[in-house]
C-alpha cells in the first residue's frame, strides 16, 4: 500500500500534508527534516541519505527498529530527546512527552489517510456497477409506496422523492433498499393496517376519571361489593350517625340546663356531691 506505483502522486501529496501537521506540533527542523526524508525514501525504496549530525544517532536507531514501525507509532526514544532541548530553548512549557504523542497521532493520521485512498481507488469500478443495480431497485422499492410497510415503518417514505434517495451515496442506497424491502415482507406486501378506531365516550366525566385514576366513590364501591358486605357497611354507617347525633343532643343540654345529661359519668358524679351534703 505504501509502496504501490500507482498511489505514487497521492503519496506526495500525503507525505505534504503529514509535514505539515509536524510543523503545527512545533516540531524543531532537524527532527522534521529527517523524519520526513526517512519515510519517504522507505516508501520509495531508497536508502536513506546522510542526516544531519545533530539527528545522525536518532536516525541510526530508528533505522534499526525499522521505519515501517515508525508508521505504527514505534518512535526511537532519542526523537524526544533531540526534541526537548529544542524546546528548552525556544522557551516551549510543554512536555516533551506531549509532543510525542502528538507527533504519533499525526503519523497515524497519515497512515489512515494512505489507507482511505486505497480503499477509494480499489473499489470505486465495483461501486460504478453496483449503483446501476441499486437504482434499479431503488425505483422498483419506492413504487410500493408506503402502504406497503407498516404503519411504524412509514419513516423510510420520508424523502420528499426518489431522487433524493438516488442523490445519497451507496451505502444509504443499500441500506434504504434492505430496510425497505425487509419492512414489505413483514407487512406481505398488504395494504397499509389502519389504527383502531377510538371507543366512544361512556359515562359522566367524573366516571371516566374515576376509572383512569383507579378510584371509586361511596355509592360505587358499595355496588361493588356482596350483599352481606353491603348491609354490614350500611349499618356502621347508621351507628356512626346516631353516636353523632347523640353527642350533638348531649351539648345542647348542657347549653341549655347548665347540667350533664343524665345518665353521663359527669351526672354520676353531680349525684353522689348531692348525697355527701
Amino acid at each position: 500500500m505504501f509502496h504501490c506505483n500507482e498511489m505514487r502522486d497521492d503519496r506526495q501529496s500525503i507525505l505534504t500534508d503529514w509535514r505539515n501537521a509536524l510543523i503545527a506540533i512545533g516540531t524543531c527542523r532537524p527532527v522534521l527534516d529527517a523524519v520526513v526524508n526517512g519515510i519517504t525514501e522507505w516508501m520509495n525504496a531508497r536508502h536513506s541519505s546522510t542526516p544531519h549530525y545533530a539527528v545522525a544517532e536518532a536516525v541510526r536507531l530508528q533505522a534499526s527498529l525499522g521505519w515501517h514501525n515508525m508508521l505504527k507509532g514505534r518512535w526511537a526514544q532519542e526523537w524526544t530527546r533531540i526534541q526537548a532541548a529544542y524546546m528548552v530553548l525556544d522557551e516551549d512549557r510543554r512536555a516533551p512527552a506531549t509532543w510525542t504523542r502528538q507527533a504519533i497521532q499525526a503519523t497515524w493520521d497519515m497512515g489512515y489517510q494512505v489507507w482511505k485512498i486505497r480503499c477509494d481507488k480499489v473499489h470505486e469500478t465495483d461501486d460504478q456497477a453496483e449503483l446501476a443495480t441499486l437504482a434499479q431497485k431503488v425505483q422498483q422499492t419506492w413504487a410500493a409506496g408506503p402502504s406497503s410497510v407498516p404503519t411504524g415503518d412509514k419513516r423510510l417514505f420520508r424523502y420528499t422523492s426518489v431522487r433524493q434517495i438516488l442523490g445519497a451515496d451507496i451505502h444509504t442506497q443499500r441500506q434504504w433498499v434492505q430496510d425497505t424491502q425487509a419492512a414489505q415482507r413483514q407487512s406481505g406486501g398488504a395494504v397499509d393496517v389502519q389504527p383502531p378506531a377510538k371507543r366512544q365516550k361512556v359515562g359522566s366525566r367524573r366516571q371516566r376519571s374515576a376509572r383512569k385514576t383507579g378510584s371509586i366513590g361511596v355509592q360505587d364501591a358499595t355496588e361493588k361489593l356482596s350483599p352481606r358486605a353491603t348491609r354490614a357497611t350500611k349499618r356502621v354507617r347508621t351507628d356512626g350517625g346516631k353516636v353523632q347525633r347523640a353527642k350533638r343532643r348531649k351539648k345542647q343540654h348542657i347549653a341549655d340546663t347548665g347540667r350533664p345529661a343524665f345518665g353521663g359519668p359527669d351526672c354520676a358524679r353531680l349525684q353522689d356531691g348531692e348525697d355527701n351534703k
